[in-house]
């Protein structure tokens, strides 16, 4: 019923900035997701061979590399906007030597 009253009820609306489909992204994701699923779906009934943990183990480098993909291309922060609080240094001498990169690169 929502999906059927959606269109009627909510405005159409564009971003600013429209982007594309992140085709590595979505790639690294889905090849990710399988190496996953897959031996956990097959696995038991093949008797949990040497692909299975060696594709669970792979399954995780695609979804790091999209989720660095996705949040190396954000436009978030920038480096401006960094200041030394925001890194809290553990001591005194972390603060000062901290301060003095700051004022160096200043």
């Amino acid at each position: 019923m929502a999906l059927a009253c959606a269109p009627r009820l909510v405005p159409e609306s564009r971003g600013q900035c429209v982007s594309g489909v992140d085709v590595l992204g979505t790639t690294l994701v889905t090849v990710g997701l399988t190496a996953i699923v897959l031996p956990l779906i097959e696995g038991r009934q093949h008797g949990w061979p040497a692909w299975t943990w060696l594709s669970l183990v792979a399954g995780y480098a695609p979804r790091y590399s999209a989720r660095v993909t996705t949040f190396g291309t954000a436009v978030d922060i920038t480096v401006s906007e960094l200041s030394i609080e925001a890194f809290f240094p553990a001591d005194a001498s972390t603060a000062e030597a901290l301060s003095a990169l700051a004022a160096a690169a200043a």
